[in-house]
């Protein structure tokens, strides 16, 4: 079960559209096949909601409305197959009526769902995932890094002197550096990647199928594109970065920031030590 349940999510988070209209029509089908074995059990038309449920959950309101089409057009066919063309015809316009008032209340209650828990793992500053989104979307990440054998590199990275231009400038000053840092990250990463705001001026990457070389150059472009947009708001400010590469023995998300964070505070004493030399 855990592994159809794993199949499942997976092909709903690759191709949600294809999932959601696929489990929807295959509810439809089994629902008119027990409508035809069943025909005077009237309960049965009720349950058409539950379909077009699963596709608007699962698929948003296009496929919804296609479910909605579907299960009208199944009763129209059962009614004529109960031998009354006319009544077919009404009832499968009155059942379009219902399933699209219910696709749209069932959209609506899902929207509101998905703002709230936007809202709950999302910071407000940066607009970026907060602690809470990172944990839950990088468990699943890191997981399916894991289990599928592919590449995956943890970045932490942290603004240095980000306490000088606070106490120089101002917090405002302080704001707009690190939201100016959240669009460099997010410029500069794919739609694959995680990028997430931990607190403070502390930041964290999980770059999907990406070994620690190649996370290397994608980092050494961010600390140019900040540094470089930094310097044109009048302020010089660079970035330490640590990354931690998933491995056979390192595998889940927790060890992994951890180890990068490591990596990150040590550049950092690097850094340091360089400039009191």
């Amino acid at each position: 079960m855990n592994r159809i349940e794993r199949g499942l999510r997976h092909w709903h988070e690759e191709n949600p559209m294809a999932c959601g209209l696929a489990l929807s029509t295959a509810c439809l089908v089994m629902l008119a096949a027990a409508n035809t074995f069943f025909p005077t059990f009237p309960a049965l038309r009720a349950l058409y909601i539950f379909p077009i449920w699963i596709a608007t959950r699962l698929g948003r309101r296009s496929v919804g409305l296609v479910s909605v089409g579907l299960a009208s057009i199944a009763n129209v066919f059962l009614d004529q197959k109960a031998g009354n063309n006319v009544q077919g015809v009404f009832s499968g316009l009155i059942w379009f009526g219902v399933f699209g008032v219910v696709m749209l209340l069932v959209a609506q209650v899902e929207d509101t769902l998905q703002k709230s828990e936007r809202m709950a793992h999302q910071d407000p500053l940066t607009g970026l995932y907060n602690r809470r989104g990172l944990e839950l979307e990088g468990h699943r990440l890191v997981g399916r890094a894991a289990g599928e054998k592919r590449d995956l590199t943890v970045v932490v990275i942290d603004c240095d002197r980000f306490k000088k231009i606070n106490d120089d400038y101002g917090h405002k000053a302080g704001d707009e550096t690190l939201r100016f840092l959240a669009r460099t990250l997010e410029v500069n990463t794919r739609e694959s990647d995680i990028v997430a705001r931990l607190g403070g001026d502390e930041f964290v990457l999980i770059l999907a199928d990406t070994g620690e070389s190649e996370a290397e150059r994608i980092t050494a472009r961010i600390q140019e594109a900040f540094g470089r947009g930094m310097a044109e708001r009048g302020f010089n400010a660079t970035l330490s970065i640590g990354t931690a590469e998933i491995t056979g023995d390192i595998a889940d998300l927790r060890t992994l920031v951890t180890k990068a964070d490591i990596a990150m505070y040590q550049r950092k004493e690097q850094k340091s030590h360089a400039a009191e030399a």
